[in-house]
């Protein structure tokens, strides 16, 4: 079965420098779907920019195929 890419923005305020958990009390964040890598990173590096003053703060881009139907 294929499909189309499609992207996909997640991540959060992290507990430390692992990245494998989120802070306590802090809720995920995920933006898309977009149709292409270059705009998730887009909103990627504009969501980062509004949370610069915090340390712990990450999104990645991710990407997962569609089936066709």
């Amino acid at each position: 079965m294929s499909g189309n890419l499609v992207y996909f923005v997640c991540g959060g305020v992290f507990a430390d420098g692992n990245l494998d958990r989120l802070e306590d009390g802090a809720r995920l964040e995920c933006y898309g779907p977009f149709a292409d890598e270059s705009t998730a990173a887009r909103v990627a590096s504009e969501q980062k920019r509004r949370n610069v003053d915090i340390c712990w703060h990450h999104l990645f881009v991710t990407s997962s195929t569609v089936p066709h139907v």
